[in-house]
């Protein structure tokens, strides 16, 4: 994809190509932009350079032919719908949306009309199954995972799943910080969580924890808590749920400190269960 600066997106479009795009069309009049007659106005922009424009919806494929209009059965383009358009030679199409313009491959076009503005991605970044143990977090022993970013995002949730037993209660201090050699670094942001809802019961359940923040594309953060002060009891303790048995989370692993975080062990034979829900920033 290149980037162009200008006012539109203006897609460059060669003979037959595959395409997804998530934009309705820049209307230039206010009478294009009211009626909002998109299939209209791609053929008008295309010219006859148009072929036909096809769309299968609810088991039926429709059809807009600009040489047999009297037997169109594509009308408008809708959002969140896909559209092959062909072409039989280089144009331009135009979208109203953040400036930018992609080249695209000969061959039929797949367009999705997904609204006038911009969407936001949404990101999930998460170990999820193969619970069956319990981290070794018992008295002073600081747990956390680390996990890889592939776009910037802003980090909107964070779900562990945690268990405690006895009468372990109180608050524990989670952490999101920078990792740097594989271990946490920089503290991004920190809360306090509330432990006492926490279930007694294996394999313990899924609690959401506070911790937002924007993260780099291309980095590794780490999410800990701490439990310094705790005398260690095997009756009485508050746990993160990992896989030990076979951990498979490629992109971080559990980290474990006994001073309180000042120095860290990667344990790459646990992945602890997580989910960050984000959107690409």
């Amino acid at each position: 994809m290149t980037i162009r600066t200008t006012g539109m997106i203006s897609l460059l479009v060669l003979a037959v190509t595959l395409l997804a795009i998530p934009f309705i069309p820049y209307f230039p009049s206010p009478a294009q932009a009211a009626t909002g007659d998109s299939v209209a106005f791609v053929a008008n922009q295309l010219g006859n350079k148009l072929d036909r424009i096809w769309s299968y919806t609810d088991g039926q494929w429709l059809l807009y032919d600009p040489a047999t209009p009297t037997i169109n059965t594509l009308q408008r383009l809708e959002i969140g719908k896909g559209y092959w358009i062909g072409v039989s030679a280089d144009s331009v199409l135009y979208f109203n949306v953040d400036p930018f313009y992609k080249n695209l491959y000969k061959g039929w076009n797949l367009i999705g009309w997904l609204g006038g503005a911009t969407p936001i991605a949404a990101q999930e970044i998460a170990y999820t199954a193969g619970e069956d143990a319990a981290s070794d977090n018992l008295g002073g022993q600081w747990v956390g995972q680390t996990f890889t970013t592939y776009e910037s995002i802003e980090m909107e949730s964070l779900s562990l799943r945690l268990m405690r037993r006895g009468t372990f209660a109180g608050t524990i201090p989670f952490y999101l910080a920078t990792v740097a050699g594989g271990v946490p670094q920089f503290v991004v942001s920190r809360v306090v969580f509330d432990i006492a809802t926490v279930t007694t019961t294996w394999p313990g359940a899924w609690y959401t924890v506070p911790l937002t923040g924007v993260l780099e594309a291309g980095q590794q953060y780490a999410v800990f808590f701490g439990t310094s002060g705790v005398a260690p009891d095997v009756n009485n303790f508050f746990t993160w749920i990992v896989d030990k048995s076979n951990p498979t989370y490629g992109e971080g692993s559990v980290v474990t400190s006994v001073d309180g975080g000042r120095t860290w062990v990667t344990r790459w034979d646990l992945d602890a269960m997580f989910r960050v829900k984000a959107k690409v920033a």
